[in-house]
């Protein structure tokens, strides 16, 4: 009927049979795989013979043992897989809280970083924006430090150096012998130079008040009356040179800090009475809408280029004087303290310069 795959094993299962009952056996030997099945075949209750089948299933057995390792490999492939790409999208998710981490440890020992970048759109690209931005307010806070008082230094220098240099003179000379007109200028510019010196003392203090003091009291105020007493107190020196103020001030109260407005119009009016070369200084105080708008003009000498647009940065000064009697005593500081006061209170101020006249102008 067929061809025997292995003729002992059929024998087997007869004999375990006994011509009785059926069997099936699944065999593996020398690496072949094969199944016999033996069924008992009876008529009337009389044994006839056995039904034998018997197949080799060694190449099904084979593929289906690689379709299985294929499958596997499948699933561990698949597996690795997965597992690298959530590893790399951890990664990426905590990169920038790494470098976020490096970046604080760095800038902590003083050394500057640079702005972490971040793609993505979530709280940890908020985080990183809101340090680049503290980070970088501290650097720049920190670089304009140590530049306003190293040329702060560097101004102290000057009228001590002066001051000591006329001083050893007049100390290790007769005065009876000296040139009067030395002695004059001498004591003139130690005067002079006290009174830069206490100026730039006075202003780098304030700057410095201004710095650390955040918690000002706002009170409601007449700024005209304000105004007025100012120019009262600088009557005598008004007087002195002739000056003629020309207000056109209204009738306006004011809420927010006294001392600081007090500040700002007492440095822009004395820095008038200092560098005006006319007679006449305008004073006007005038609101529209939501603003008030302080602005006094007068008219000036010529300022160099070079400093012309940089008069609200710290020591920045000019003086064209040769007459040491006239010569203005000056810091450098009074307009950039008005700068910084006026941005800590959320004001402008602002100056232009057009032909022979400077305006400058404080907006409340």
């Amino acid at each position: 009927m067929g061809k025997a795959v292995n003729s002992e094993e059929i024998n087997s299962i007869i004999l375990e049979s006994n011509n009785i009952k059926s069997l099936i056996k699944f065999k593996n030997l020398n690496k072949s795989y094969y199944i016999t099945y033996n069924y008992p075949v009876y008529l009337d209750e009389n044994f006839i013979s056995n039904l034998i089948i018997q197949k080799d299933y060694t190449n099904k057995f084979y593929e289906m043992i690689k379709t299985i390792i294929i499958i596997l490999l499948g699933q561990v492939l698949v597996v690795i897989t997965l597992i690298l790409t959530i590893a790399s999208i951890i990664k990426k998710s905590i990169m920038p809280l790494n470098k976020l981490n490096e970046s604080m440890k760095n800038f902590k020992l003083g050394k500057y970083t640079e702005d972490i970048e971040v793609s993505s759109e979530d709280e940890i690209s908020d985080l990183a924006k809101t340090y680049n931005l503290m980070k970088n307010q501290l650097i720049n806070q920190d670089k304009s430090l140590r530049e306003f008082f190293n040329n702060a230094t560097h101004e102290l220098k000057t009228p001590v150096t002066s001051i000591s240099l006329y001083s050893q003179i007049l100390r290790d000379n007769d005065i009876k012998e000296m040139d009067e007109e030395f002695i004059n200028r001498a004591s003139s510019r130690i005067v002079l130079e006290c009174e830069k010196m206490k100026t730039l003392v006075e202003n780098i203090l304030e700057t410095s008040r201004g710095s650390i003091n955040r918690d000002k009291v706002k009170t409601k105020f007449s700024l005209k009356d304000l105004i007025m007493q100012i120019e009262e107190d600088f009557e005598v020196r008004i007087n002195k040179r002739n000056l003629k103020i020309i207000n056109e001030i209204q009738e306006l109260e004011y809420l927010g800090v006294l001392e600081d407005f007090e500040l700002i119009f007492v440095n822009l009016f004395d820095n008038s009475i200092k560098y005006t070369s006319s007679k006449e200084i305008e004073v006007k105080l005038s609101k529209e809408e939501e603003t008030t708008s302080l602005i006094i003009k007068n008219k000036i000498n010529k300022i160099p280029e070079d400093i012309k647009n940089r008069l609200l940065e710290p020591f920045i000064k000019h003086n064209n004087i040769n007459d040491i009697s006239k010569e203005i005593s000056s810091s450098g500081l009074g307009l950039y303290l008005c700068g910084e006061i006026a941005k800590e209170n959320n004001w402008k101020l602002s100056y232009d310069i057009i032909e022979e006249f400077i305006t400058f102008k404080l907006e409340l």
